[in-house]
């Protein structure tokens, strides 16, 4: 197996990190920031999660908060609006929004890509040939504008060259991701009709009640990569669900689903009214920390909607473990 995931697994997901091949290093960290990287208001404390997690010569973070299909090239020209500092010897970019995925030499670079997320899937992907490799920013938007083809289209490669490719799709949101049925179809139906993808396919998507369907979009990257020639083995999906409340991943959509519930609960708690005396008393349905104990994550109970986790891509000289 091309992938090597060696080095910390802990029990609560304090952290995930692996080695791809002998010079490149992927970790997950839960926990990276409290706000988003697109944040204007909190930008120092992005500055410094961004300089506490990378050291690296270069490193580079990905605002992602357009949801775009454009991808930086590392070899080209900074784009106006970069954030640039000089931080103990090291420089840190933080590129400006409109850019949702960085592709970089990895040979003799001493370099890192950061991208926050909150359930968004972060697409690692590795390109021996050309000794490439960078993130992409696949949430679901991003996907159905083309992101995943502007790479290939970057990368212009044959065959032969692909079929030495590997990707790695970071922990994100589980299958039971819900949309509007009808801004799905939007979004997927004509985009995945030009890679022969069925949108409406029950490996990946099923419609439930209400005009609301849910849908695997890890599951529709896969589909998008091997329509792009790339064959199953070469994938490495997470099995880490950012929405499963039992592990200690930030995300966006059950911390909103969580409050949303709870200001349903309170308030059937703070209307109820004690029956006329003689009448027999039923409690309400909810106790008021009813989610607060089935929502175990503390990440999901508090004010942490802007939260985000982050997928590292960085070179690295340690090769001691081959």
């Amino acid at each position: 197996m091309t992938f090597f995931d060696i080095i910390y697994n802990a029990r609560k997901y304090n952290f995930v990190k692996m080695l791809l091949g002998k010079n490149l290093e992927v970790e997950y960290i839960p926990q990276f920031s409290h706000c988003p990287a697109s944040s204007e208001v909190h930008r120092e404390e992005i500055v410094q999660s961004f300089c506490h997690v990378v050291k690296n010569e270069v490193n580079f973070l990905i605002n992602g908060r357009d949801f775009t299909n454009k991808i930086f090239d590392a070899g080209e020209e900074l784009p106006s609006g970069s954030d640039i500092r000089d931080i103990d010897g090291k420089k840190y970019i933080l590129l400006p929004a409109g850019f949702d995925g960085v592709i970089m030499d990895y040979k003799n670079t001493d370099a890192s890509i950061v991208l926050p997320t909150a359930d968004c899937a972060g697409v690692i992907f590795v390109h021996p040939d050309q000794e490439k490799c960078g993130i992409l920013h696949a949430g679901y938007k991003g996907t159905a504008a083309g992101i995943i083809d502007n790479l290939f289209e970057k990368l212009d490669s044959d065959a032969e060259s692909l079929a030495k490719m590997f990707f790695r799709i970071s922990p994100m949101a589980g299958g039971d991701f819900q949309l509007d049925t009808q801004y799905y179809k939007n979004l997927f139906e004509e985009y995945l009709e030009k890679h022969d993808i069925d949108a409406f396919s029950p490996n990946f998507f099923r419609e439930i009640e209400n005009g609301k369907c849910e849908f695997s979009l890890q599951k529709i990257i896969g589909e998008i990569l091997r329509a792009h020639g790339i064959k199953l083995h070469q994938i490495y999906a997470s099995s880490i669900e950012t929405t499963d409340s039992d592990n200690n991943f930030y995300s966006f959509r059950l911390f909103s689903n969580y409050q949303a519930m709870r200001e349903i609960v309170q308030k059937d708690v703070e209307n109820f009214e004690l029956l006329p005396s003689g009448k027999e008393y039923v409690p309400p349905k909810f106790e008021v920390n009813y989610f607060d104990k089935l929502v175990k994550n503390p990440n999901h109970q508090t004010n942490s909607q802007n939260g985000r986790m982050a997928s590292i891509l960085r070179t690295t000289k340690n090769n001691s473990l081959f």
